[in-house]
């Protein structure tokens, strides 16, 4: 799957005598060469929206329109530009046929009015397609209307990015459906590693020793307990907890521990399903490899953000659990908590019969009970 939209757009400078005149040639041009779709009962092809017309509308005069082309042309600047897809995208997208460019055209007439900073009003338009067998193509040239000419001058850096949003906008409105459809499973993918994040690090949660049992089903969580502890403890007592307001050294050992998180299999599949769906994306809109790889770069901070928000939460409320336990007791807890975590013994069946007796929040006074009640059972 890739993307063969093109879109490309130049001018001739208003103040160069030559400028009207090479204008009307191009109107000329666009609208009778051969591989135009002409106008029925017309030997050209054309249709926009010029100066007087209330509407986008089949233009049948084209004497008139030349004559609007080379009038405008003495104190406006006109924009020609030319867009174009690839053989396999007109087959699929029903690019050989005129009316379906009409409608591509007249509904992003207007991204290239807001890119090109014309108010809608303002914009006057002609456009024409070319039946062309592996690129079939429009061409439109268009101008601001209005009474104050616009300052001409674009620095090219600038320019380019215009033209490239343009471009985008109008990939993205050709690969509507299979855009949305992509979208509509990252959003599952997404929801699924949220989900999955938010659920190791309860899982892991150092204060409920309810969650023992769990713990020793799932290896992949040694480890979690100790570095969810470290953060808990190195907690920013200043400024928004959300993700992005992190200070730059903690939200690095936050996406630490998203790494770990995202190292286990089923979330390792998953993430690689989200990757590999938004080059997809990409490839469908962006314009080159560069394009694509900064499309991916981005999504995967995107989903960190997410992911990080998930782990801010989770130790939020891990925060106020801590609050809420004597301090004694909430020391000693996270320590015996530390020490079950690290064996790598099966959990036996012993241990259910502990769980009626341990506190939900914190391990205070009893612990030496508890741990001697646990090595008891080892023992035996």
């Amino acid at each position: 799957m890739s993307c063969s939209v093109v879109f490309k757009q130049s001018y001739k400078a208003r103040a160069a005598p030559s400028t009207p005149g090479l204008n009307v040639r191009h109107l000329q041009y666009i609208a009778t060469r051969p591989g135009a779709v002409y106008n029925p009962g017309c030997g050209f092809g054309l249709w926009g929206r010029l100066p007087g017309d209330n509407s986008i509308r089949t233009q049948n005069d084209l004497e008139r329109a030349k004559r609007i082309v080379r009038a405008a042309s003495a104190d406006h600047t006109l924009y020609r530009a030319i867009v174009s897809v690839g053989k396999n995208d007109a087959e699929n997208k029903g690019l050989y046929d005129r009316g379906r460019w009409e409608q591509l055209v007249n509904n992003q007439i207007q991204v290239i009015a807001k890119n090109m900073n014309i108010k809608p009003e303002d914009l006057c338009w002609c456009a024409s397609m070319h039946y062309a067998n592996r690129h079939p193509h429009v061409h439109i040239l268009y101008w601001d209307d209005s009474a104050e000419p616009r300052q001409e001058f674009i620095s090219k850096e600038i320019f380019q990015q215009k033209t490239e949003r343009i471009r985008a906008a109008f990939a993205g409105a050709i690969h509507r459906e299979e855009i949305q459809e992509l979208q509509r499973e990252q959003e599952e993918q997404t929801k699924a590693l949220r989900t999955a994040v938010q659920a190791m690090c309860r899982e892991a949660n150092p204060e409920k020793a309810l969650d023992l049992p769990r713990l020793y089903r799932s290896d992949r969580l040694n480890g979690l307990a100790k570095h969810l502890a470290e953060l808990i403890q190195q907690l920013p007592t200043k400024g928004s907890l959300r993700y992005a307001y992190l200070p730059p050294e903690y939200k690095e050992k936050v996406n630490a521990l998203i790494d770990k998180c995202l190292k286990v299999p089923e979330l390792e599949k998953e993430l690689a399903a989200y990757v590999s769906d938004t080059a997809k994306v990409a490839q469908l809109y962006a314009n080159g490899a560069d394009s694509i790889e900064a499309a991916v770069e981005k999504a995967k901070k995107e989903l960190y953000t997410q992911l990080g928000n998930e782990v801010m939460g989770v130790l939020r409320q891990l925060k106020t659990e801590i609050k809420a336990t004597p301090p004694e007791g909430r020391t000693e807890a996270l320590e015996f908590l530390e020490e079950i975590v690290g064996e790598a013994a099966p959990v036996l069946k012993a241990y259910q019969e502990l769980l009626a007796e341990i506190p939900l929040r914190g391990i205070s006074s009893r612990t030496g009970d508890y741990r001697e009640s646990v090595n008891r059972v080892i023992e035996e």
